[in-house]
């Protein structure tokens, strides 16, 4: 078995080698944007990799002409379509509804909170 930590959860869980990024996030209740249904056709589920271009999949050419060599190269990856062979680091970015979601309720709160001074 070997291992993927995702961030900024933390989160580190023990997978079978050749599992897809994103069946680990499902599974381990890690939430990961995805339309398509991990066909790689939409993008959604774009994460960013620590460094370990030898501890998965190598991009294939669906995912290089969605994402772009420039994206690639700054470790980007599609979590739908990248298989783990090895220990991976995944960064996942904030879900947008989910950041305004949060940011509304952060507002309400220091809303409420500087009423009852």
């Amino acid at each position: 078995m070997i291992q993927i930590t995702f961030h900024p959860q933390n989160k580190t869980v023990k997978v079978k080698k050749g599992t897809t990024i994103l069946s680990v996030a499902l599974k381990e209740r890690v939430s990961i944007r995805h339309k398509c249904g991990g066909k790689g056709s939409c993008t959604t589920c774009k994460v960013k990799l620590s460094g370990v271009k030898n501890d998965v999949s190598p991009p294939r050419p669906a995912e290089i002409q969605r994402l772009g060599q420039s994206m690639l190269d700054q470790g980007f990856r599609l979590a739908c379509q990248t298989r783990i062979f090895g220990t991976v680091e995944a960064e996942v970015p904030v879900d947008p509804l989910q950041a305004a979601v949060q940011a509304r309720l952060n507002f309400e709160r220091n809303r409420r909170e500087n009423n009852d001074e």
